[in-house]
């Protein structure tokens, strides 16, 4: 189709078509505490033809979501982690996208035992950590009289 107005040449264009992308916008992420604070990650995908979004969570199989936006309310510690988005359509698939959840959560102990050794044998102690970001550890005994 070709039209003219006002002695110019114009040529009606149709929308483009692409492929995916996606940003991811949050609300305020720092100092997040377990079971007190909300979160929310939404995931913003630009694309024509419209795209899907899906949601994964670093250390679990498959897809963690398919809503745009994720409500933690409130955070726990289990909501800590790295979560990815990623959007595809009928053209492609975006780059995935990331965002750290950092959730402040009180350090408990699920096990103590009082342990006695003889003297002058090496001990080997193993903790696991299931906190996101793992916690640091200090070592003390109580006593400074002891080897």
């Amino acid at each position: 189709m070709h039209l003219r107005i006002s002695g110019s040449s114009f040529f009606p264009s149709l929308p483009s078509q692409d492929p995916p992308t996606v940003s991811i916008e949050t609300s305020r992420l720092t100092n997040l505490e377990d079971r007190k604070d909300s979160a929310t990650l939404r995931c913003v995908a630009d694309a024509n033809p419209p795209a899907a979004v899906e949601w994964r969570k670093e250390g679990l199989g498959g897809v963690f979501g398919a809503d745009p936006e994720i409500v933690f309310s409130p955070v726990s510690r289990h909501s800590a982690g790295t979560y990815a988005c990623v959007a595809h359509n009928q053209l492609g698939r975006s780059e995935k996208q990331f965002v750290e959840l950092d959730v402040k959560c009180e350090f408990f102990i699920l096990e103590k035992k009082n342990l006695f050794f003889p003297q002058k044998c090496t001990i080997y102690i193993y903790f696991l950590f299931t906190q996101f970001p793992p916690p640091s550890c200090r070592w003390a005994r109580p006593s400074p009289s002891l080897p």
